[in-house]
């Protein structure tokens, strides 16, 4: 009796001492996949984030299981306000998005600048994701701020921003519409679409600044070439006295100097 008491205090404190040490180990796929990430099973990176949110971009469920099972949270939010919830829309992962609802994860959380998981999967033209958190009640507009159809636009995303214009989205609102993001991207197919859709390639924003200025910024050659054409002004000058060409030189986008002066711009 005394030699079964003892085996069995031996079991138990074994398995307190196995509960009380380090993570269990992950299964070959997960432990591949963590051999691949710089950070620690439970640490955090300058951000603020866990390992819950690169797995959540790259869709890896099973991932998310081991690390949930070893107390990582998988709704828990960064410094910035993203949480694992907005990297498995950016990555289009309807399926882990939906695991990450079933254990608490919300569908609508904000970022520090307002965006949500909507926003993420229109930037990157993930329509199937769009079509779920729509399903979930996500709206497909907002009222201020970056909206889905400007984050699409952004992301050249055309066909995302068609089915968030089918769906009542607007195309051609906001302090700076969605052409200009189109412009600041260099996505020339998408700008097309939003002037087949009542947009301007002169019209100034909140700064003042016009889609050409946007696109000088950034060095988008291809998009001012593209404007140009459509009549937009290579020296469009606001009252802070800054110039499509001042901005390509402030930036040191030489290439874009270079296509400015060539094109008329001084």
């Amino acid at each position: 009796m005394l030699r079964k008491m003892l085996a069995v205090g031996l079991v138990l404190a074994v398995g307190c001492f196995a509960c009380a040490g380090e993570e269990a180990e992950p299964p070959p796929e997960v432990a591949a996949w963590l051999s691949k990430q710089k950070l620690k099973v439970k640490e955090k990176d300058s951000w603020g984030r866990t390992l819950a949110f690169p797995a959540a971009k790259d869709g890896r469920v099973d991932v998310l299981e081991w690390l949930r099972k070893q107390g990582v949270s998988v709704t828990a939010k960064d410094k910035h306000g993203w949480t694992p919830m907005h990297q498995a829309a950016e990555g289009g992962h309807v399926e882990t998005m939906k695991w990450l609802k079933a254990r608490g994860a919300n569908v609508n959380a904000k970022n520090d600048g307002e965006r949500v998981p909507m926003h993420m999967a229109a930037r990157n033209g993930h329509i199937a994701a769009m079509e779920w958190l729509r399903g979930q009640g996500v709206a497909v507009d907002n009222k201020k701020g970056l909206t889905p159809m400007i984050e699409a636009a952004w992301g050249g995303q055309v066909g995302a921003m068609a089915w968030l214009e089918e769906r009542g989205a607007k195309t051609n609102e906001g302090s700076r519409p969605p052409m200009d993001w189109a412009a600041w991207g260099g996505h020339v197919t998408a700008m097309a679409w939003l002037v087949e859709r009542g947009a301007s390639v002169h019209g100034a924003d909140e700064i003042n600044w016009t889609p050409m200025h946007w696109a000088a910024y950034e060095g988008r050659i291809a998009a001012m070439a593209w404007l140009k054409e459509r009549g937009a002004d290579v020296n469009a000058k606001r009252e802070n006295g800054r110039t499509p060409l001042s901005l390509a030189m402030e930036r040191k986008k030489d290439e874009a100097v270079s296509w400015l002066k060539a094109n008329g711009a001084r």
